[in-house]
Formats: structure tokens, C-alpha cells, sequence
């Protein structure tokens, strides 16, 4: 299987992928949108009736990224969804060393250290990996929470329980103190949480 490259014309790449290809033939290729992920539809090109009853067409998923450019495409700003797939089927198969990803001061986009902190969690439970996982989502959530307190767009209620999630939650003593200078201004005393009613102290 070769892949033209559409800057250099007459240039192409051979995929060497573990597959037999020997009575198949290649009817389409499509890719993720930042081409992390390929995906390569095949048939039977044999005329062998056995063979097309058993597997009359099959995809196959593949990726020309090393372990290396997944790990620095997670690691910036952008949140690339597909990068962020195959570092999970990475850690999942444990097959490469390399990819070391539990180190907050290298990823910029904290969505992303999130999502490699849970990750991490899944696979290995331990108090280390929960506790990494909770001090990144306290900080997503309470950042959501003070997005609330900030917009016009919500009504005092979702502001009164964005308030007191920044109370309880938040490490940051400032933020606290905004928050309880906001919900002192609300004209609202609920005493019940929205999604599962239960009491609120």
C-alpha cells in the first residue's frame, strides 16, 4: 500500500502494515480531521466465492504517527481529539515506553492533562493517579463555576450553586471570598442541589 504526498508530486510512501493484502484491493482512504487516524476500506479482489461469503469488505484503521508526535500534538493548546484517541489506545496496549504523560508542567491545555489524568486513573487506581485527577477537575470545575457567576446569561440559582461550589472546592482563598461577596448579593436561598435535591449546608 503506497500514500502519494500531495506536496511532492510523484512521491509516495509504502505502509507496511501487518496485514495480508494478497486478494484485496483498495476501494476507498479517509482520514480523522488532523489525519492522526486513517482509515483504509478494502474487498476482495479473488474471485474465490468462500472468500467473499467469510469477509466481503473490512476496514482498517491505522497511523503513520509516531508515539513522540502524539505525545507533543496532546501536549499543545489545540484540543485534538483524535491524537488524544490514540494515546489512549497507546497507554491501553501498553506497547510503548515513551509516552510519558502525567507531568502537568508540559501540557497546555489543562482539558487535555484532564483527560490523560483520568486516563491514567482507569488504568492504574491508585492514590497518587486519584488524586492528581481531582485537583485538575476541581480546578475545570470551578472555573465553569466562576464562568457562571460572570455572564448575564444564568439566573440567580445557577449562580447561588456555582457560588457555593467555589466555596467548597476551590483552593484559591480570592476566588472564595469573590464568591461569597456575589452570593450574598443574590436574590436566592436555595437549599437544594439542582440535579439531586439533596440538602445543602
Amino acid at each position: 500500500l503506497h500514500v502519494w504526498h500531495q506536496q511532492q508530486e510523484g512521491q509516495a510512501s509504502q505502509l507496511k502494515l501487518k496485514l495480508d493484502r494478497k486478494d484485496y484491493a483498495a476501494w476507498g482512504l479517509t482520514a480523522s480531521p488532523n489525519k492522526a487516524i486513517y482509515c483504509l476500506l478494502e474487498s476482495v479482489s479473488a474471485f474465490n466465492d468462500h472468500l467473499l461469503l467469510r469477509e466481503p469488505a473490512r476496514l482498517v484503521f491505522f497511523t503513520i504517527a509516531s508515539p513522540m508526535r502524539i505525545k507533543s500534538a496532546i501536549e499543545g493548546q489545540e484540543f485534538l481529539s483524535d491524537f488524544m484517541e490514540l494515546a489512549r489506545l497507546i497507554n491501553t496496549s501498553k506497547r510503548f515506553t515513551d509516552l510519558e504523560l502525567r507531568d502537568e508542567d508540559y501540557f497546555d491545555n489543562e482539558y487535555c492533562f484532564w483527560w490523560i489524568s483520568a486516563l491514567s486513573f482507569n488504568l492504574d487506581q491508585s492514590e497518587e493517579n486519584y488524586n492528581q485527577l481531582m485537583s485538575i477537575e476541581s480546578r475545570l470545575r470551578c472555573r465553569a463555576a466562576a464562568s457562571v457567576l460572570l455572564s448575564d446569561s444564568f439566573n440567580d440559582v445557577a449562580k447561588y450553586h456555582a457560588a457555593n461550589f467555589i466555596i467548597n472546592f476551590s483552593e484559591d482563598q480570592e476566588s472564595k471570598n469573590d464568591a461569597k461577596i456575589i452570593l450574598s448579593r443574590l436574590k436566592c436561598n436555595s437549599s437544594e442541589c439542582l440535579i439531586c435535591f439533596a440538602p445543602l449546608d
